[in-house]
């Protein structure tokens, strides 16, 4: 049997590999206007409205990850902690 500690690096491994492909095809999506955002499903009438919940703007990928006010909170929190770590890597 192998030492726990492989078995661990392994799983961990596996996990990212995953990961990885999991952001892989998303980032691919995206690329192709292919992703469950209203505006594509709009277009392939899947949805009845390109328009975003929260009523601003048809919900494309820049909306949805740019400007909708329903992620504002989220997005200020990845801001603070981008410039959290950039401020402790000049140290």
């Amino acid at each position: 049997m192998p030492p726990p500690q492989s078995i661990l690096y392994t799983s961990i491994g596996i996990f990212l590999l995953c990961l990885y492909r999991d952001i892989g095809i998303s980032y691919c999506r995206l690329l192709l206007h292919d992703t469950m955002l209203l505006e594509d499903a709009f277009r392939t009438g899947v949805s009845e409205t390109p328009v975003c919940e929260c009523g601003q703007d048809r919900e494309t990928a820049e909306h949805f990850l740019l400007c909708c006010s329903k992620y504002q909170e989220a997005r200020d929190e990845l801001k603070d902690t981008v410039s959290q770590v950039l401020e402790s890597a000049k140290h």
